[in-house]
Parts: structure tokens; sequence; C-alpha cells
């Protein structure tokens, strides 16, 4: 059983073009968000490139602006998108 969400299809993603991920959640526990991602549909170690940022645990919606200009580059081949 995983615990954690994937894509059923490919994501193309232009890495080179990519300088904020922006979430919008909520969540009443809990102190991090974890976003991860793998250039295989399904890694041995699916936490392996990741970007853990704080999160407000109230049920409020919040916005969280993750600075992804480098980390996507994490990961991924030269000749990835």
């Amino acid at each position: 059983m995983r615990d954690y969400l994937t894509n059923d299809g490919d994501i193309r993603i232009p890495k080179e073009e990519v300088g904020d991920i922006i979430v919008r959640a909520r969540c009443d526990k809990g102190t991090q968000m974890r976003l991860a991602w793998s250039r295989d549909s399904n890694p041995d170690n699916p936490w392996h490139n990741k970007i853990d940022t704080d999160i407000i645990s109230d049920t409020s919606f919040h916005v969280y602006i993750i600075d992804a200009k480098n980390a996507l580059k994490r990961g991924l081949q030269t000749n990835d998108t």
C-alpha cells in the first residue's frame, strides 16, 4: 500500500523553466509537507528527490510557495523534461 499520490501518466515539466511550485492546501495536524518526484513510474525509493516545507495546521487553506528552481533538476537526466 502506498502512502503517497502518483500520477496516472507522464507529466512533462520543463525543468529549465520552473521557478516556484505553488500549493494550496489545508491540514489539521503535522508540521511539514513533502513533495517528491522521480523520473521512474515505480521508484525503489520514492522519497529520494524531495522538498520539505513547513505548514500551518489550523484547518484553513494556505498557499505555500516553494522555490524549486534547482530542486527539480535533482533526479532528472539532462535530456529529461
